[in-house]
């Protein structure tokens, strides 16, 4: 009998869930005129260049070598820092503070400025107990990967603003 009580909430529950819009987030569209595109980076072999390079091509952007008529990411600046953020009595870190920091720029196949140089930081804060230190570099290794992963993902959201 309750269950029978129960069924219209759920039914409309289902309806409301449903109607709401909500969908998994896919990856983001890229601008047509952003179709190939070469990437200008201050270290080509890094981290951040690799896995924007990779997350274009899964769109289906074509990576040029520089040539005229082809659009342009720079990747003027990208840095990994690792800082103190809080020290114990005894006088050794107790916290630490990761922070990921890359500048872009995106011209157009024309030369023309499509995105402004434009600064984009993240940062994650751990703990670092120094009885776990095997642990902590294994946190922090997770985190920088973590953060790349954050910030190949905005650089493409940046990119796809473009209009």
């Amino acid at each position: 009998m309750n269950a029978m009580r129960l069924m219209p909430v759920l039914v409309v529950l289902l309806a409301l869930v449903s109607g709401c819009g909500f969908q998994l987030r896919g990856e983001t569209p890229l601008p047509s005129s952003l179709r190939t595109i070469h990437i200008d980076t201050v270290n080509p072999s890094g981290l951040l260049s690799r896995e924007v390079a990779a997350a274009l091509e899964r769109q289906g952007v074509v990576l040029s070598p520089r040539v005229e008529g082809v659009a342009v990411l720079k990747i003027i600046a990208d840095s990994v820092v690792q800082e103190p953020v809080s020290i114990s009595p005894t006088a050794r870190v107790q916290e630490f503070a990761l922070r990921r920091r890359a500048e872009i720029e995106v011209l157009g196949a024309g030369g023309e400025v499509l995105l402004e140089r434009t600064a984009i930081e993240l940062s994650r804060e751990f703990i670092f107990d120094e009885t776990q230190a095997l642990g902590a570099q294994s946190e922090a290794a997770l985190l920088a990967r973590e953060l790349d992963r954050d910030l190949t993902r905005e650089v493409l959201r940046r990119i796809a603003g473009i209009r």
